[in-house]
């Protein structure tokens, strides 16, 4: 592999619009030692011809690779790990905002953690939460540091569970590529491998200055029952930890059953109002403690009711306005 180079790899679907943005963005970053790679997942438009218009001047190396058929979007994630040709590997979703000096950050974090299993940048700022870098070499850490923050209001699971947040160094986890395809079905091979890497006692460098920002508007459509349930896969992951840590895990990783509920509500995701009770069952409720169960037990039962939903999302609206 190329030494310290990065790779931009951008899965892309139907994105035409947000695609073109984001390619534009790249372009301007203040450091272009980078190359593109786009995992084309059989778009309906040609993604080749929008990098010939944008990359006339060739200033960056892009490459494109047109899947024949569309093979998911979790596998489409693992793949850029299998495609990525140098060190370093960063998975930059095809409608979100990268910063203009993002290359520039990671460089400067590559020469001074050159050894790291990954370097984590956060997806909402939290600078007011830390100081500094900060170094984790084993699972127990990197949960503890996120438990502390969590406490003190910031939002866990969205830094944990997104995809673009990450930069991998890839001379070091190439080994667990195996593990990425096998567990892709998670909906998050990306958090596969950063737990595979922590569970091997790799360094993760987590700095508290992002490098990209998730966009929440057009373009952005979840469906929330399908990640929900793939998450619970991570418990299955071959880590080196005992069962309290792989509950902390979990409680990181998985949203909210109250944000479950807000999709459901304002009609956020392809849900439809027999998720809920679906999730609870097979998904949350092993582990919610015995409170959440009753509650969330209820709501979710009512959910299942035409009126019952009508009812519980009048609630729901009341108490938020």
């Amino acid at each position: 592999m190329v030494d310290d180079r990065v790779t931009i790899v951008i899965p892309t679907f139907n994105r035409q619009k947000q695609l073109i943005n984001t390619l534009k963005i790249l372009q301007r970053q203040s450091n272009k030692e980078f190359d593109i790679l786009l995992l084309d997942n059989c778009s309906n438009y040609n993604v080749q011809s929008i990098v010939d218009q944008i990359n006339v001047n060739q200033h960056i190396n892009i490459q494109v690779e047109r899947h024949d058929a569309n093979i998911g979007m979790c596998t489409n994630l693992a793949m850029a790990f299998l495609k990525c040709k140098t060190k370093w590997c960063w998975l930059v979703p095809d409608d979100d905002v990268v910063d203009v000096d993002a290359i520039e950050k990671i460089y400067k974090a590559i020469k001074k953690y050159p050894m790291c299993g990954f370097l984590e940048f956060p997806v909402m700022d939290y600078s007011s939460y830390i100081h500094g870098e900060q170094v984790f070499r084993s699972i127990k850490e990197y949960i503890y540091h996120f438990q502390n923050i969590y406490k003190n209001g910031y939002y866990a699971p969205g830094n944990m569970i997104y995809c673009g947040n990450r930069v991998f160094n890839m001379d070091i986890l190439k080994s667990y590529i195996e593990e990425i395809f096998e567990y892709s079905y998670s909906a998050v091979p990306h958090l596969v491998l950063a737990m595979m890497s922590l569970s091997a006692k790799n360094e993760a460098i987590v700095i508290p200055s992002s490098i990209i920002n998730f966009n929440k508007g057009e373009g952005t459509k979840w469906n929330v029952e399908k990640i929900c349930s793939g998450l619970l896969i991570i418990r299955n992951l071959p880590l080196n930890v005992d069962k309290k840590i792989m509950d902390s895990l979990m409680t990181l990783v998985m949203p909210p059953f109250a944000f479950v509920l807000k999709c459901v509500y304002t009609n956020t995701g392809k849900t439809t109002c027999y998720s809920p009770y679906k999730l609870y069952k097979n998904v949350y409720y092993s582990i919610m403690n015995y409170r959440q169960r009753i509650k969330y037990g209820i709501i979710s039962g009512l959910c299942t009711y035409d009126w019952g939903f009508r009812i519980t999302r009048a609630i729901y609206i009341k108490k938020n306005m």
